[in-house]
C-alpha cells in the first residue's frame, strides 16, 4: 500500500470523526417510526411505554417492569430490550450513537450493557458494545419517592450515559481505526437486578447524528 496514500485516508477518516462529534445530537428514539420490544411483556406497560413522545407518569402505566406480580417478583435471567428506528432503515439512514438517557424505577439496574448494529435483522452485522455499565462512567440523578416500598427510595434514577464505540481487543492490538459506526438498531441487555425485584424503567432516550 502506498504510505502517502494510506495515511492521507487516516487524516480523512479523523476529519470525518471530528466533524461528527461537533454535530448536535438530536433526540432520535421518541418517534413514531420507531419500535420498542423486549423479551418479556412483564406484569405493568409494554416495551412501547419506553419512547413515549411525552413520557407519563402513571405508575402503573407509564413504565415496564420485568416482573411478574405487582409486588415486584423478577422474572429470572438477563433481559433486553430493542429499540428499532425502522423509519430511517426504510430510507436507507443510518445514525451515529452520542448519548442514552435511562429514567429507572426504583427497581433500577446498574449493570447492563448498550450495543447497536446496522440492521436488525441483518445477522451479517454483529451487535457493537457502546456502553458498559460495569466498566464505563456515567451520571447518575434521583428525584422522587417510591410509593411502592415503606423505606424512604428514589422514585426516578436516571442514568446519562456516552454511547460510544468501543473497539475490540484485536483492534487495539492491531491499530485498526475505522470510521465511527452508524447504526439503526440499540439493544439493552440487563444483566441483574440492583434490589431484587424485576427491573423497572419509565422511559429511554437514545440521542445521535444522522
Amino acid at each position: 500500500m502506498n504510505p502517502v496514500k494510506h495515511q492521507q485516508e487516516k487524516e480523512e477518516e479523523q476529519q470525518e470523526h471530528d466533524r461528527l462529534v461537533q454535530q448536535p445530537a438530536a433526540l432520535l428514539s421518541r418517534d413514531a417510526g420507531v419500535n420498542v420490544m423486549a423479551d418479556v411483556g412483564g406484569n405493568l406497560g409494554p416495551p412501547s411505554v419506553l419512547n413515549q413522545v411525552n413520557p407519563g407518569g402513571d405508575w402503573i402505566k407509564d413504565r415496564w417492569q420485568a416482573a411478574s406480580d405487582m409486588h415486584g417478583t423478577e422474572i429470572k435471567g438477563k433481559h433486553w430490550i430493542e429499540i428499532d428506528f425502522f423509519s430511517l432503515r426504510d430510507q436507507d439512514i443510518a445514525f451515529w450513537p452520542a448519548y442514552a438517557i435511562l429514567d429507572w424505577e426504583t427497581a433500577v439496574s446498574t449493570d447492563y450493557v448498550i450495543y447497536g448494529r446496522r440492521g436488525l435483522e441483518d445477522e451479517s452485522h454483529s451487535w457493537t458494545v457502546f456502553f458498559d455499565s460495569k466498566k464505563h462512567a456515567y451520571e447518575t440523578t434521583t428525584s422522587g419517592k417510591s410509593p411502592g416500598v415503606k423505606k424512604d427510595m428514589p422514585l426516578h434514577y436516571v442514568h446519562n450515559v456516552t454511547l460510544k464505540e468501543r473497539l475490540s481487543p484485536e483492534a487495539i492490538k492491531f491499530g485498526i481505526h475505522e470510521e465511527p459506526k452508524r447504526i439503526d438498531a440499540i439493544r439493552i441487555v440487563i444483566r441483574s437486578s440492583d434490589h431484587g425485584w424485576g427491573v423497572s424503567l419509565w422511559q429511554v432516550d437514545i440521542y445521535g447524528i444522522v
